[in-house]
Formats: C-alpha cells, structure tokens, sequence
C-alpha cells in the first residue's frame, strides 16, 4: 500500500548551474512561462535535473533559461563545524578581493547580503527553499549554515555585466555555474574582464569572490550598443 510507505523527501536541493538568454526587453507588463523537465540523470543515489523554461509577450518569447539541480533525499556532505549565524542585519562590503585574470578589467562591485535580505529576496522571488533562512535545515543538508541564493549571485554578476553593456537588451546570454555556498555577511566582490569584443558585443569572463575562493564563475555575452 503506496499510503503505508515511508515518506521520500528531498532534502538536499543545489542549484548547480542556470543560464538565460534574451530575446527582446524585459519591461514591466504581463508574461506567459512555461517549463519543462528536459532531462533526468541519476548518480550515486543524487538526480541531476535539467529544466528548461521560457518567458513570452504578446511580441514572443523574451528570456530562455535552462536550469540544472542537484536532488537527493540525502545531505550533500557532513556539515563542518557550526559558524552560527550572524545578526539579522550584517553585511560586510568590501573592494579588497578583485583582479583581473587577462582581458579588459572591469570595474568591481563589493556585494554582501544579509539575513534579512534573504528572507526579502525570497519574497520577492518566492524561493523559501529553507537553507537560505533556517539554521537547522541548512545544518541538515550538509551545510556550515544558512548562504545566498545561487541566483541572487547570479543577478549580482548580470549587474556587473551591464556596467559594460547598452541597448534595450545589454545582456545576450549569460551562464553562471554555482561553485560553493556564500555565507550571509560575508564580504564578496563581482569582478571580471572582458575577454572578446566583436563589433557591437564583447565577451565578459566573470566571477564572485569572496576570502580568495570563487564562489560563482560565469560567462556572458553583451551587446554595447544598439545595432
């Protein structure tokens, strides 16, 4: 009797890599999405799922993204030792950890959140995946304490993108790839260079970082200035 079998749950979920790309504007007004599983791979008991969606207007599809996870009913790992938390408040902004790697240097921007502000962006964004806001779930999926939203960090590395960028869509394509949890408060800096400019767009090479370890990496491609 399936009402009789003990209950499977997910307890880990890790956001291991998203990418978008962008048709036309992204304006205020209203959208139709859809989503679908594109592909499911199992791995030593974990499920890698892929997720594919789009975002359309009346003018068409605007955003394609595509969305890979890491699910298992299991921790990711032992958890090290307890760090706490910090006050609901903190933030620890600092300009102390960029370089560039080769390329076209851009200019880096200090980025930190707090507790509060990931309680905020999970009502802005309605991911109350529990370890971006309770200690003890995050303790029980493997990790030191609760950490930022992979995709508040992405948003972070878009930003920097787009301090390069011009056009109604300065962004083309964008992929980050999720490396290791981000404390709350901690200090972390968005930093980059471009790469490959060709003609009206440039190839950027990004990452956040935060005490000498790079937390996301990413690549993007932006237009600097209408064609």
């Amino acid at each position: 009797d399936v009402y009789k079998r003990p209950r499977q749950y997910t307890r880990t979920l890790i956001h291991v890599d998203q990418q978008f790309r962008y048709e036309r504007p992204l304006t205020a007004g209203a959208y139709s999405v859809s989503g679908t599983v594109d592909r499911v791979r199992e791995r030593s008991g974990a499920w890698f799922v892929t997720f594919r969606a789009v975002a359309e207007c009346e003018e068409g599809p605007v955003v394609f993204a595509t969305s890979t996870f890491l699910m298992s009913n299991q921790p990711a790992g032992e958890p090290g030792e307890d760090r706490g938390e910090p006050p609901a408040r903190d933030r620890n902004e600092s300009r102390s950890a960029a370089s560039a790697s080769g390329g076209v240097a851009i200019e880096p921007l200090p980025k930190s959140a707090s507790r509060l502000d990931l309680v905020r962006y999970a009502a802005a964004t309605g991911d109350f995946n529990p370890i971006h806001w309770d200690h003890a779930s995050a303790r029980a999926a493997g990790l030191d304490g609760t950490v930022v939203h992979g995709l508040l960090m992405h948003a972070w590395l878009s930003q920097l993108a787009t301090t390069v960028a011009a056009g109604s869509v300065p962004i083309v394509a964008i992929k980050s790839r999720f490396r290791a949890p981000l404390a709350p408060a901690a200090a972390a800096v968005a930093a980059g260079e471009a790469v490959k400019t060709d003609g009206p767009s440039a190839d950027l090479r990004l990452r956040l970082s935060s005490g000498g370890t790079d937390m996301v990496t990413a690549t993007a491609t932006v237009r600097l200035g209408e064609e």
